[in-house]
């Protein structure tokens, strides 16, 4: 009786798709090697950013149209809005300095005045 070890069908496929994988991405490299696909892949891209131009150019008058804010005047609008929350945080600090030294440094006023005696019935 001779004893073969079964086969595992599992490993013939990773040693399959191990093979796959490596013409593929020898296929692919050539093939990105080459000027044409470098042209291709240029052209793509500069369609791709017209499009997206365009897009944003036609949302931007549709935002108009409707009397709403565009994506780059919220940015400006949170940038300036940003300038005065920290202006005001310096005036915040610069008044506490100056309550704290005005509060340590002055004298309270003497309270002189009396109150009017009762009158008599």
């Amino acid at each position: 009786m001779t004893s073969t070890p079964p086969t595992d069908p599992m490993a013939m496929f990773r040693q399959f798709v191990t093979q796959w994988e490596n013409m593929a991405n020898e296929m692919g490299g050539k093939v990105a090697q080459s000027s044409e696909f470098t042209k291709g892949m240029q052209a793509a891209t500069t369609a791709s950013l017209q499009v997206q131009n365009a897009v944003n150019e036609g949302m931007s008058k549709v935002l108009a149209t409707a009397n709403l804010p565009s994506r780059a005047e919220i940015v400006a609008l949170g940038e300036r809005l940003g300038g005065v929350e920290d202006q005001l945080r310096r005036i915040e600090t610069m008044l506490a300095g100056q309550q704290s030294a005005s509060t340590s440094t002055t004298p309270k006023p003497r309270r002189t005045k009396t109150p009017p005696a009762p009158k008599a019935k």
